[in-house]
């Protein structure tokens, strides 16, 4: 069965780990056609005219051109831009939009694992789940929406967003996570704890993801101001400081 490009939203997904969640629910509950493509298998399409695109996360850097996955990825992004497609970019997803549109990334001195307070308005601030060793500068002409006091975590760019935490994480993904042991390595080698993370989890996890679906609903029913009627309309304008 093939779909309309200009009603679908193409869903970049870079590892088996790191699928598309709540986020993948939040679309076929309203109906919304999506397609996912696996990247690192050379699965580009050869047009960018999509209704949005969304990319995920993944275990590399974005500053790693010299992969060429990656480097295919960063021209495709920016043909989807040129094309005038909304990208909503989550942690690898919202650094690699970042250099597309003129930012930088950078590696951090100590990553940030785990449930942090992010601040900033509702949907973008609040506690998310964060698994990053690499930090975003806000690209020029954009609006920081979320931080934490050492990172950049939520811009927007004209109809573009970025999040550098993880929306569309569910406890069952966490817990999978949690499991594996090259992330349990990088949670103690960072002096973090996985029992307290679990524990976080348990207590966070629900409200996150319905500010997710607040999240959502902004990023995608603001390109259609008739559609999904209740939903919200666009990121509000505001720096947070």
């Amino acid at each position: 069965m093939t779909t309309d490009p200009s009603t679908t939203t193409l869903i970049l997904q870079h590892q088996d780990d790191d699928g598309p969640g709540n986020l993948q629910t939040w679309l076929h509950d309203r109906a919304m056609p999506y397609e996912i493509v696996d990247v690192t298998a050379g699965a580009l399409p050869a047009s960018g005219h999509y209704r949005a695109l969304a990319i995920l996360g993944s275990s590399r850097s974005a500053y790693d051109t010299d992969e060429p996955w990656i480097q295919a990825e960063h021209d495709f992004v920016r043909a989807c831009i040129a094309a005038g497609t909304p990208v909503l970019g989550i942690c690898f997803g919202a650094q690699l939009l970042a250099m597309v549109l003129g930012g930088h990334v950078g590696r951090m001195p100590n990553p940030e694992l785990g449930w942090y307070d992010i601040a900033g308005e509702q949907p973008y601030g609040g506690t998310w789940f964060v698994w990053h060793g690499d930090e975003i500068i806000a690209p020029p002409g954009s609006t920081v929406l979320a931080r934490t006091d050492r990172c950049t975590h939520a811009f927007a760019h004209g109809h573009h967003l970025g999040v550098q935490y993880h929306p569309e994480l569910t406890s069952a993904h966490i817990d999978f996570w949690l499991a594996t042991p090259r992330r349990r390595r990088s949670i103690t080698d960072s002096g973090g704890d996985i029992d307290n993370i679990r524990s976080a989890t348990s207590q966070f996890e629900p409200n996150a993801v319905a500010n997710a679906a607040q999240l959502y609903g902004q990023f995608f029913c603001c390109h259609e101001p008739n559609a999904h009627q209740g939903e919200s309309s666009c990121p509000p304008v505001s720096l947070v400081q």
